[in-house]
């Protein structure tokens, strides 16, 4: 039987703008523009509730048309609402990317200071909500103050705590709770500054067993490395994962939709070297799309893709 979960985290506005041949710089140029909801907190809400998995989201948006866009988009996909608060004061977070004709980054910009209004007073009241679902989420878009009050009241109440880190910037807002979390998934630019080498680099394998020292007992770690293999630290020891084939087109939203996987794999009962695999498979389909999220990213998308892959 599938298990609720509970994510506090990230949503907004991503606002992407492609320029249509090499950017010129201090001048108009051509391009495509398209706006959509996205977060961390979000897009992970959406790829579990289109796996069929119950989910709610416990996030701050603005009292401002994008905060209508976030919350319209989160109850047609399927995620439990009830516990997003609206802000009368501060906008809808919102990320602004510019990227050239290669889909390479040329400028971003991140207005997200409506995440530092989820404090735990303003928590208190979404906690009730999430008190029957097994698993609780919760991203580094959140203070350092929110994510130890989350991870004080998922000791409490016995919740399995899994956190994504976010960025690297971000990952240290984790740091304080590391002992609380059972399962951290994070990559490997996100893993080295929690364990203090952010100018170092170690293996994926290095990475993910230190980590798994500094958290719970029997809990486990895993660390991404774009398309070279990742790593699972469990007590028994690490194992590696290489990632699925796959005809790259865009690698925004990839991680989301690995994390999304692996949870709603977890949600059904399956373990994490079973669960992995869903998630590789749902990061192959998302960077053949455009898009956070692709609309058909579905269980039945990734077993057809499972399948191929074991051909």
């Amino acid at each position: 039987m599938s298990v609720s979960i509970a994510i506090f985290g990230g949503a907004g506005i991503d606002r992407v703008a492609l320029t249509d041949s090499r950017p010129v710089h201090g001048a108009s140029n051509p391009g495509h523009l398209a706006t959509a909801p996205g977060g961390v907190g979000f897009n992970v809400a959406c790829v579990l509730a289109r796996l069929g998995t119950r989910v709610r989201l416990i996030a701050r948006i603005g009292n401002d048309p994008d905060g209508d866009i976030v919350l319209s988009a989160a109850g047609q996909a399927g995620i439990a609402t009830d516990a997003i608060t609206r802000s009368a004061t501060s906008p809808t977070a919102t990320y602004l990317a510019v990227l050239d004709d290669r889909r390479d980054l040329v400028v971003g910009v991140a207005d997200m200071a409506i995440h530092e209004d989820i404090t735990p007073d303003i928590l208190e009241p979404a906690l009730p909500h999430a008190a029957g679902d097994a698993i609780w989420i919760v991203d580094a878009n959140l203070s350092a103050e929110s994510v130890t009050a989350i991870a004080a009241r998922a000791r409490r109440l016995d919740k399995h705590l899994v956190a994504l880190p976010v960025s690297p910037a971000k990952a240290m807002r984790l740091d304080g709770v590391l002992a609380d979390i059972d399962l951290l998934i994070a990559n490997r630019r996100e893993a080295a500054m929690l364990l203090g080498e952010p100018s170092a680099k170690p293996a994926p394998s290095d990475l993910a067993k230190d980590l798994r020292a500094r958290l719970r007992q029997d809990a486990a770690a895993i660390v991404t490395d774009a398309g070279s293999p990742l790593a699972l630290s469990v007590a028994t020891g690490v194992r590696e994962f290489t990632p699925l084939p796959a005809a790259t087109l865009s690698v925004n939203g990839a991680g989301d939709a690995f994390a999304g996987a692996v949870l709603h794999g977890l949600a059904i009962g399956r373990s994490l070297t079973e669960a992995i695999p869903l998630g590789l498979a749902a990061a192959a389909l998302t960077v053949e799309r455009e898009g956070t999220i692709p609309a058909d990213l579905t269980g039945e998308a990734i077993a057809v893709r499972l399948s191929l892959a074991s051909t």
